[in-house]
């Protein structure tokens, strides 16, 4: 569902709509560190993505807005992988993996650690 959902949602961003954009409605289902510990996690997070410059796949730039902070962010494709920084020492990648699934995955370059949220999401526009 996720998966046909985005698909309609985004298609407007590969024809380089104006004002297109999609926002990901997601809430934490667990977080996870490098060595496998899982904690619960229900945070509620809101991805928005609006296209810059974009293939007719989906592919390019894209502006995201996540805790109402704009970040340049990259996709390989319209599902995805979804790739930005919050900071000169981070990376960022959103992999949406099922109808309503998705993963967070977080990498603090200066200190090598890292974390992964497990996430369910909704698009909404």
């Amino acid at each position: 569902m996720i998966r046909a959902a985005l698909l309609l949602a985004l298609a407007p961003l590969t024809a380089h709509a104006e004002g297109a954009r999609t926002l990901f409605s997601c809430t934490g289902l667990q977080t996870c560190d490098a060595t496998g510990a899982c904690q619960p996690d229900n945070t509620a997070t809101t991805f928005g993505l609006a296209p810059e410059t974009t293939g007719t796949d989906g592919d390019g730039l894209y502006t995201l807005t996540h805790d109402n902070q704009p970040f340049e962010m990259k996709a390989m494709a319209m599902l995805g992988p979804f790739v930005w920084s919050e900071g000169p020492h981070d990376r960022q990648t959103l992999l949406i993996t099922g109808e309503r699934a998705a993963l967070w995955h977080s990498l603090d370059l200066a200190t090598g650690t890292s974390q992964i949220r497990f996430l369910t999401c909704e698009v909404t526009r």
